[in-house]
């Protein structure tokens, strides 16, 4: 690893960190994505240029390794990257606390939404056999999202999978997203009609429990009511 020009572990850390998209790259092999297009898909705003680069980079320092995978050569994190799990979910939990703020129009995108969700299905609570969830966004610019759980593995489609679709999810404007990071509650937003969901009533009735929600703190400067699981909201 580079060495900062002081003998301090806080430089060290931010020297081996350091450049745009680094934490979010570590974050995303975290949670288990493994490939070079996958790892696109869940970065935003990314290049595949700076991405190719950014990898490199994490390469150098040992922070990955590159592995092969039959045909394809993805990245896993070596010993020192996953060491860096409590830091990364502490700065997650920072950031939710004291960074975020009313969601712009253009932060509102629901491909890298349901793609996060798709990182956190909880496999035990899923139907079985095969489940199409359809994510509708109002007052977003892509207003449709596929979330398919076939053969034990979830996976995102930006058009349509061609499969029926079993459960339709309609959400209202930033609602879904400021329930992942814990600014509001679904249980509240389900009950004003911001979030609704339309199918076989054990689908409706079950969905949220499909994901395991993120446990975020409150933003400080934010006026909310205490999160609650929803084994309560449904008795609410």
């Amino acid at each position: 690893m580079r060495r900062p020009n002081h003998y301090c572990p806080i430089a060290a850390a931010v020297e081996a960190l350091g450049g745009r998209w680094t934490i979010l790259i570590l974050y995303e092999l975290l949670q288990g994505t493994r490939h070079f297009n996958e790892l696109e898909r869940g970065l935003p705003g990314i290049s595949r240029s700076v991405l190719a680069e950014r990898l490199r980079f994490l390469e150098s320092e040992k922070l990955i390794v590159r592995t092969v995978e039959g045909q394809r050569r993805g990245y896993v994190l070596s010993p020192s990257g996953r060491d860096l799990r409590d830091v990364i979910i502490a700065l997650a939990r920072w950031g939710a606390r004291w960074a975020l703020t009313e969601p712009l129009p253009r932060q509102l995108d629901p491909a890298f939404l349901v793609w996060s969700m798709h990182h956190r299905i909880r496999r035990d609570r899923m139907p079985e056999g095969q489940t199409i969830v359809e994510f509708r966004f109002s007052g977003c610019n892509r207003r449709r999202v596929w979330l398919v759980w076939r053969k034990g593995e979830a996976s995102v489609c930006l058009k349509h999978p061609g499969f029926d679709t079993d459960l339709v999810i309609d959400t209202n404007g930033s609602s879904l997203f400021e329930v992942w990071v814990n600014r509001v509650r679904l249980a509240d937003e389900i009950r004003a009609g911001r979030i609704t969901a339309e199918g076989p009533r054990v689908l409706v009735r079950n969905w949220a429990e499909w994901f395991d929600w993120p446990d975020l703190p409150e933003p400080e400067t934010a006026d909310l009511r205490r999160p609650v699981h929803w084994e309560s909201a449904k008795e609410a």
